[in-house]
């Protein structure tokens, strides 16, 4: 096989794993949270660290990290921002409040278990992820395709 030709086919067989664009994310958080609903603010607000607390129980948000367009996906839609202005964001936060950026997961069905054993916990991931989790999260936002 020629290598142009191979590297069409590669590229088609990696193609089929990565998530498209505009894919639909779900905003999860643990199963006793005192939230039904959320805001893509509210939301917003959680991942900047503007918001720390559900009433008295502290908000422990989760990245899923590993995966860059679910990441990008969540950034660009609901917080707005970009992955570099995100980074810097959270690195003059830190310096300068002394904030505490969102864990960061590698995989969703550890960001489903992390969320489902975590008081407070708050992630995202896409949709077609969410029925591995049962009813051991709940789901307060969905981002529309």
């Amino acid at each position: 096989m020629n290598k142009p030709l191979l590297g069409w086919v590669l590229g088609l067989a990696l193609l089929g794993t990565a998530p498209a664009r505009g894919e639909e994310i779900v905003v999860v958080v643990h199963r006793d949270a005192p939230v039904s609903r959320l805001s893509a603010q509210e939301i917003k607000d959680i991942y900047l660290g503007e918001r720390a607390y559900w009433g008295n129980q502290r908000i422990n948000p989760i990245s899923y990290g590993a995966n860059k367009a679910i990441q990008d996906e969540f950034l660009r839609r609901v917080v707005h921002t970009d992955p570099n202005t995100y980074k810097r964001y959270w690195i003059k936060r830190i310096f300068r409040e002394g904030g505490v950026p969102p864990a960061r997961i590698g995989s969703g069905e550890e960001l489903i278990n992390s969320v489902a054993n975590t008081q407070g916990a708050i992630g995202f991931l896409f949709a077609r992820e969410l029925p591995a989790a049962g009813d051991r999260v709940k789901a307060v936002y969905h981002l529309p395709d």
